[in-house]
């Protein structure tokens, strides 16, 4: 009994019962999630690479104008530039290893089996950042406290429940970092240090800031555990799986970056000094405060402005101290300017670092006491963390519509955030003060992460609705001008014929080609913010079908997707 009791006090069974805990609460916040829809149409993308995989083996889309003669220019299967023809077929131009992993998933298990996968790979995210702080810390309660504000104050918890690649990222680069502090203790520590870059690589394969992690981990690597023979087995590990990669890339799309560099190449570019949009881009990524509820992008600079003030005010002592803190207040206030100046559009395009992980901001305030810290593998997360955040924004482009949320990213760091959090919070070098504030951040991570699943949930119910209405099967022909709606279809069966419209004129050429085609009935949807056709070319085509409106779909929070349903008929006389 006392054995018990004294395990119980060590923490043993926390640790466990914590991570039950985790696991129960995600499966019951993904079964109130609907399977038919989306959050964002970069999920639609891959779904839609997924069944041709699992249908066809191959990385070609099905054609909807198969059998259709005639189809004009300004008339599109897919939209650009996220989808390319090759060799006369559609594909998409993302990254098709996860696609291409998730077909054998869906094959065997359906929707709902890679519906889940992100959701998996979530968890196993926290438990490995878990049993690393377990090794780090050796203290089970510090180890289950990381794992809770893994799970539930940062957008682990978000990205959980979206079909994307995220979190598949984060799990292998927590993975790499896990095997290379357990190889520390073994005698013979050069496989587990190659399997570890091994890890580091395939998290590359998910996704592109793999590369800034597996940086990172070399950097910091060199300069904390120097070793020949440990930077030689953790780069050889990243070159088994970085290299095929490179070479594939290039013999794909003739460049080393992949199809998917095709696609930011051809994304807007600001019309600015390149030195002010950079300026912009890390505003925009780092520090930029616009959560969908208001009361929280006000609450948090005023922690933060509090956690300078009463922490550091009269301790400056080093001018690399008045210029972090600095920055801080910088941070703060372009933040809640741009909140109250800036137009939201109806849609959530903000994925700033501070807004959905304000622990950043702990971070920063005691960026000090890390790095000089007597344990030096809390300063190897700190440079990790900083090789990951500061120079991303460099090679990211803000000037992009889309809906996003939370500090994606950096998302492959976040958890070695929550690990620094913890320490410093318990560390006894940290002010008490300091830790208070810290607590006052955990507490906003949390509404604000907790908030982000509030608003995933409300964006999958309204597309749901939407994609209910469209599998009906009258809707045969879905002709539109909203370019987001075809990937947003992703779940409807192609065997029904879903095509984009692209010119102020389209609609007339849709009429025309259908017509000629023996087809006289389809539903034509029109967005209210996307528009491309125009009211004259709209009018002229009305005048020779019959058109009936049918459903409006609105939401006050999603302004930008909404959408107006017609029934159309093509007069016989309507060439």
């Amino acid at each position: 009994m006392e054995k018990n009791i004294s395990a119980f006090r060590a923490g043993k069974p926390v640790f466990a019962l914590a991570f039950a805990g985790i696991v129960l609460v995600y499966a019951l916040l993904f079964l109130t999630l609907p399977q038919e829809s989306i959050w964002i149409s970069d999920e639609g993308n891959r779904i839609l690479s997924v069944q041709a995989y699992s249908a066809n083996a191959s990385k070609y889309l099905p054609d909807p104008f198969e059998g259709v003669t005639g189809v004009p220019p300004g008339i599109r299967a897919y939209p650009k530039p996220y989808f390319v023809q090759e060799n006369g077929h559609w594909r998409s131009a993302y990254q098709l290893f996860f696609p291409y992993v998730a077909s054998f998933v869906y094959t065997v298990f359906g929707r709902a089996g890679i519906a889940a996968t992100a959701m998996v790979a979530g968890l196993l995210s926290i438990w490995m950042a878990g049993l690393l702080a377990r090794k780090l810390f050796a203290d089970d309660f510090r180890a289950t406290a990381v794992m809770l504000l893994c799970a539930f104050c940062t957008p682990i918890l978000f990205y959980s429940g979206t079909f994307l690649e995220t979190t598949w990222a984060v799990f292998f680069a927590m993975l790499s970092a896990r095997l290379f502090f357990h190889a520390l203790e073994k005698k013979h520590e050069t496989l587990t240090i190659f399997a570890g870059g091994l890890a580091a690589g395939i998290s590359i394969l998910f996704r592109e800031e793999g590369f800034l992690f597996a940086f990172g981990m070399f950097a910091a690597m060199t300069l904390y555990y120097f070793s020949w023979k440990r930077i030689i087995a953790f780069c050889a590990g990243a070159a088994c799986v970085v290299l095929p990669l490179l070479i594939y890339n290039y013999l794909d799309s003739g460049s080393i970056f992949g199809m998917h560099s095709l696609v930011y190449s051809q994304l807007e570019k600001p019309e600015l000094n390149r030195f002010v949009a950079k300026l912009i881009d890390y505003s925009f990524y780092l520090v930029l405060l616009c959560l969908p509820f208001q009361p929280l992008n006000l609450v948090l600079p005023a922690v933060l402005l509090a956690g300078i003030f009463v922490c550091k005010l009269k301790r400056f002592r080093l001018p690399a101290e008045i210029m972090v803190y600095g920055f801080v207040v910088l941070c703060c206030a372009a933040g809640v300017v741009c909140n109250l100046v800036m137009e939201h559009g109806g849609v959530f395009i903000y994925q700033s670092l501070l807004d959905h992980v304000p622990l950043f901001a702990l971070c920063l305030f005691a960026a000090f006491p890390l790095f000089s810290s007597a344990k030096k593998e809390f300063r190897f997360l700190a440079l990790v963390s900083a090789l990951c955040i500061f120079p991303a924004p460099m090679m990211l482009n803000q000037y992009v519509l889309g809906m996003f949320w939370g500090g994606r990213h950096f998302l492959d760091i976040v958890p070695f955030l929550c690990i620094l959090s913890v320490w410093i919070l318990t560390s006894a070098s940290v002010e008490k003060t300091l830790k208070i504030v810290g607590y006052a951040l955990i507490a906003i991570s949390l509404a604000a992460n907790l908030s982000g699943y509030g608003v995933l949930r409300m964006k999958k119910n309204y597309s749901a609705e939407i994609v209910w209405e469209l599998a009906k099967p009258e809707c045969k022909v879905i002709a539109t001008d909203v370019f987001w709606l075809p990937e947003e279809l992703a779940w409807i069966s192609r065997d029904k014929c879903i095509f984009l419209m692209r010119e102020p004129d389209s609609l007339e050429q849709a009429r025309k080609l259908l017509a000629d085609n023996g087809i006289r009935e389809f539903t034509l949807i029109l967005g209210s913010k996307s528009r491309v056709l125009s009211n004259e070319s709209i009018a002229r085509a009305a005048r020779k079908m019959e058109i009936v409106p049918g459903r409006r779909f609105h939401n006050d929070r999603l302004g930008f997707f909404e959408i107006q349903v017609f029934r159309c008929s093509i007069r016989p006389d309507g060439r």
